[in-house]
């Protein structure tokens, strides 16, 4: 048996993957979890359902999985300026997931989540205007 065993591959399509750590929020402020993390978006090659997952690259299990629609997509959250910490937020419902990047070059960032909402077709609504 191999000391350091390999993460295993969904069985299926891989569009994007990412290192990225989850967040804590408590409603009023976000914390992070010191955890290695990795986000992979895939489609299962049985079920053909396009899944959301988050893998704890520490003790090598997936931590969440989600199947994902087009009612959810990311976006960054501009007002932190001490980390690159993104939001998988849901159109049909009010549950909010808070990620934060490990992957060490921060250029590749908007790539993998444009390549992530363009994947689930993501319908993003518009920023409504500050009323005056």
């Amino acid at each position: 048996m191999a000391m350091f065993q390999q993460p295993s591959r969904p069985a299926g399509q891989v569009h994007v993957e990412f290192k990225a750590g989850r967040m804590d929020w408590d409603g009023k402020k976000v914390t992070a979890d010191k955890r290695k993390g990795k986000v992979v978006l895939f489609t299962s090659e049985e079920e053909q359902l396009t899944h959301f997952q988050w893998h704890d690259r520490e003790k090598n299990e997936i931590a969440l999985d989600l199947i994902v629609i087009n009612d959810a997509y990311f976006e960054k959250i501009e007002k932190v300026k001490d980390g690159r910490v993104y939001l998988l937020r849901f159109t049909s419902s009010d549950k909010k997931l808070f990620f934060w990047m490990q992957e060490t070059k921060t250029e590749g960032d908007e790539d993998f989540i444009k390549k992530f909402n363009e994947t689930i077709d993501a319908k993003i609504p518009e920023k409504k205007a500050p009323e005056v």
